[in-house]
């Protein structure tokens, strides 16, 4: 299933792969937060699009994300707002992931996961942030999924300045077969 694994900062790392039932319409990423006292997940996938010459991990250049509507039969409901978690400054944190393959017949193969933490001005902010020295944490790891296949990660997360973060994950590599790639996110405030 994971071909390669670029580790691009000190990660606790956990790697689980195993069947799902059949959630929405090709892919569903859930992302947890969680501290000692309180814990926040979401389950809202959203899809989005890029630009030629966008911002992939690695590269300076601003990433353009344009939101395009869910292909599913909630089309034309609107999805909630980012969840927000709030948090003192030096807490330790747990970040986890599940990625799955929702479709009963698509073999997906060099599908890139990408998550991030990075610092935004605003939370809820529409536009991601540039991935460059505001990166508090990044991973990318190369997969294929079989038909509901699922992959799930952990790390850890301790974030001494205060400020508003982005925790993103995203699927690459979707969207020349699709038309669209999928993320879902979560706004950290540290007090």
């Amino acid at each position: 299933m994971v071909r390669r694994l670029c580790r691009l900062s000190p990660v606790v790392f956990c790697f689980l792969a195993t069947s799902a039932p059949v959630w929405a319409n090709d892919f569903e990423i859930v992302a947890t937060i969680k501290s000692s006292q309180e814990q926040v997940q979401t389950k809202h996938t959203r899809n989005t699009t890029r630009r030629r010459g966008s911002n992939l991990p690695g590269k300076s250049a601003v990433r353009k994300t344009l939101r395009k509507p869910q292909k599913s039969a909630d089309a034309n409901k609107k999805l909630p707002p980012r969840p927000v978690f709030k948090v003192k400054a030096d807490t330790n944190l747990s970040v986890g992931w599940r990625v799955t393959n929702v479709s009963k017949t698509a073999n997906v193969t060099n599908l890139m996961l990408h998550y991030f933490v990075v610092m935004e001005k605003k939370v809820r902010q529409e536009k991601v942030p540039e991935l460059g020295k505001d990166v508090v944490h990044e991973g990318l790891l190369f997969m294929d999924f079989k038909p509901t296949e699922k992959a799930s990660g952990r790390f850890t997360l301790n974030v001494p300045q205060t400020g508003n973060y982005l925790i993103r994950v995203e699927t690459i590599g979707l969207e020349e077969t699709y038309g669209y790639d999928h993320y879902t996110a979560i706004d950290l405030v540290v007090e």
